[in-house]
């Protein structure tokens, strides 16, 4: 051993049935008395596991907020068009002009369109699921399911989204925890642009790979994050948004779901294009 080792996290059943999170790591000190040393230590971290749990309910119950705005965003233009078919039916009635090919495409206009409300329950339904096992995705399908949770809140805000994918590597994930810190972060960049009111918004999200990770990049052209808030952006609390009603949990819990579930990292920077840039690395 030539160095500290931290050997994780592991859950211990206690003869009380109750369960404990404990921490371990090993460190060399060198010889004494002529025999090569090792220090190795166990920490009782089930407090601090237990106040994660809390920001982790905390964090998910802020993003049911952003979900039900969502599901509105998603919602309007089908019942739109259903309202519209309705009266279109009751005039046909009204006016006596009853044709049966009319009645069934506009019975087949409806059902596609209660198809579509139905499907949309389902992708937010399955999004506050809780993820137990790990399944194999691609970043192709992870994006996919992103985008069809907020594609229309985007749409509404005529904000455009530019995807490029140079990969096609599986990874094994709780999905669902990656598709809450992609959407935690291009949330925060639609945030950006409306606040900034800025002409022609983009977010461009650009999916890479190199020798160790998959590399996820978000970037927008929002007019980028002030220096000196750069490294407290992921501090828990911490917000730019008090007026927008921010809870400042968002980045933070993506940084713990990023670095303790799936084992990468995320950072932060400003791009030449006058926007904020976060990167996600997942291990491949």
């Amino acid at each position: 051993l030539n160095h500290k080792v931290d050997e994780g996290a592991y859950k211990i059943l206690k003869k009380d049935g109750n369960t404990i999170t404990w921490q371990f790591s090993s460190a060399p000190l060198g010889i004494i008395n002529g025999r090569r040393t090792v220090i190795s230590s166990a920490m009782d971290i089930t407090e601090l596991k237990n106040k994660d749990e809390m920001l982790i309910n905390q964090s998910r119950q802020a993003a049911m907020g952003e979900m039900i705005s969502m599901i509105a965003h998603q919602w309007r233009q089908p019942i739109t068009t259903i309202s519209m078919v309705a009266n279109n039916q009751i005039l046909d009635v009204e006016l006596d002009n009853i044709n049966k090919e009319e009645i069934l495409n506009y019975s087949n206009n409806i059902l596609n369109q209660t198809k579509h409300l139905s499907e949309t329950i389902d992708d937010f339904r399955n999004f506050f699921k809780v993820d137990i096992e790990k399944e194999m995705v691609t970043m192709e399908g992870i994006i996919n399911d992103t985008l069809k949770l907020i594609k229309s809140s985007f749409d509404n805000h005529s904000i455009e989204i530019k995807v490029k994918i140079e990969t096609n590597i599986s990874l094994n994930i709780k999905k669902r925890e990656l598709l809450q810190v992609l959407i935690n972060i291009i949330n925060n960049a639609k945030d950006a642009l409306i606040i900034n009111k800025i002409n022609k918004p983009l977010v461009n999200i650009d999916i890479l790979e190199d020798k160790n990770f998959i590399l996820i990049n978000i970037c927008d052209n929002a007019g980028g994050i002030k220096k000196k808030l750069l490294t407290k952006i992921f501090d828990p609390y911490f917000t730019t948004k008090e007026k927008q009603n921010g809870t400042g949990l968002g980045l933070y819990m993506s940084k713990i779901i990023v670095e303790e579930h799936l084992f990468g990292k995320i950072e932060a920077r400003n791009s030449k294009e006058k926007g904020a840039c976060f990167t996600v690395s997942i291990p491949k």
